[in-house]
């Protein structure tokens, strides 16, 4: 049984419409009585964000579907533009620990922001077990989801709080696994939803790369379910 904390007046949740924060996002609106404050950023670099375009799409019709099956919460979305100023990054950088700015330093910033303007003492971010596993930005050890805490989030999620005080640990005992978190949201829930990292434009649509490592959990996580049903179908 997830055990959850229930002292808390308030909490924020990141929103990014993949399927980990919207498993999240369903976890504390049944297993808590706690106000919400979801909120989206549209963040533009230079990376390819296409993807970010699409889970924009999904949770537009994620928050009304939620709102309307759970219960009532906060919504809020903000955008931040940090091309031009990527662009002083030297092309013949060598060390990545200044050219990788992992996504996690404009989360936490803007999560300790919201924290401070609502008096929210958590900070729901979404990840799955599989997160554990090897998943670095920029190759850096300390960019990891074991550590990310202590580098990252932490010191920045109590800058931007400050002089509000937040809860640093973790609310969920354990991570769910994608397989888990498909099973966890339903087929509705599902359908909405946007996971991949590459997208490839068809027919004027964006569609799953089926390549990248948020496809590859997904389609296995899918396969496993497909498999296990037609098993209990047949026995």
């Amino acid at each position: 049984m997830v055990q959850v904390q229930l002292d808390n007046p308030s909490s924020i949740l990141m929103l990014s419409g993949g399927i980990d924060s919207v498993a999240l996002l369903k976890r504390v609106l049944k297993e808590t009585d706690k106000d919400i404050y979801a909120h989206h950023f549209h963040l533009k670099n230079h990376a390819d964000y296409n993807f970010r375009k699409e889970e924009a799409k999904a949770v537009r019709k994620i928050v009304p579907y939620m709102k309307k099956n759970f219960r009532a919460f906060h919504y809020t979305e903000s955008s931040i533009d940090v091309r031009q100023i990527m662009n002083l990054v030297s092309h013949d950088e060598k060390d990545l620990r200044f050219a990788c700015v992992p996504d996690q330093v404009y989360y936490s910033f803007l999560g300790g922001l919201l924290a401070k303007l609502t008096k929210s003492n958590i900070i729901h971010t979404g990840y799955c077990k599989e997160d554990f596993k090897g998943v670095y930005y920029g190759g850096l050890e300390e960019y990891s989801i074991e550590n990310r805490g202590e580098f990252i989030r932490d010191k920045i999620q109590e800058g931007t709080s400050y002089p509000h005080k937040i809860s640093l640990k973790n609310t969920w005992e354990k991570p769910l696994s994608k397989r888990q978190e498909i099973e966890y949201i339903g087929e509705e829930l599902m359908k909405m939803v946007w996971y991949c990292r590459h997208p490839i434009r068809k027919n004027n649509k964006f569609i799953p790369c089926n390549t990248c490592r948020s496809c590859n959990h997904v389609n296995s996580a899918l396969i496993e379910i497909k498999e296990e049903q037609e098993e209990e179908q047949y026995a």
